[in-house]
């Protein structure tokens, strides 16, 4: 079983898929009717163009980059998704091939124009098993030495 089953998928297209953890699912649920429609919107626009950009800062934007943490420690660029003063940090990995956005941290009512350290490493922490299968599904996906593929 791979950890992308247990996340819960709130955007899905041809390249990309947008995914939370159960834990940030449950808190975006807890935000506002109007801020949960925009963050949807937002998901859909980002699953349907397949991450390839073109939204403006106001929407989605690159935060940081921050360390996983443990042994070996990655770098991972973290972005959020925008909606009022919510925001969803995470980033993107590839699991059982496929590309998912995953939101990781949430601050439902973001008070300073700074996004909060804090709240950038604590995504990037929790990125961390999810970076550590796409590792391990890379390197089972590679020919092993002395035999061919």
């Amino acid at each position: 079983m791979s950890l992308a089953d247990e996340l819960v998928y709130v955007a899905r297209g041809a390249h990309v898929d947008v995914a939370l953890t159960g834990k940030i699912a449950r808190k975006l649920e807890k935000l506002g009717a109007e801020q949960r429609a925009t963050m949807r919107a937002h998901f859909d626009a980002y699953a349907d163009d397949g991450g390839s950009g073109g939204f403006p800062d106001t929407q989605y934007k690159f935060e940081s980059r921050e360390e996983t943490g443990g042994t070996p420690s990655w770098k991972v660029a973290i972005y959020c998704f925008k909606a009022w003063q919510a925001r969803i940090y995470g980033a993107e990995v590839t699991l059982n091939a496929k590309r998912i956005w995953i939101g990781t941290e949430i601050d439902p009512a973001k008070k300073r124009n700074a996004a909060d350290m804090d709240n950038l490493r604590r995504a990037a922490k929790n990125l961390r098993p999810f970076i550590e299968e796409q590792h391990r599904t890379k390197e089972a996906d590679l020919p092993q030495k002395g035999r061919t593929p």
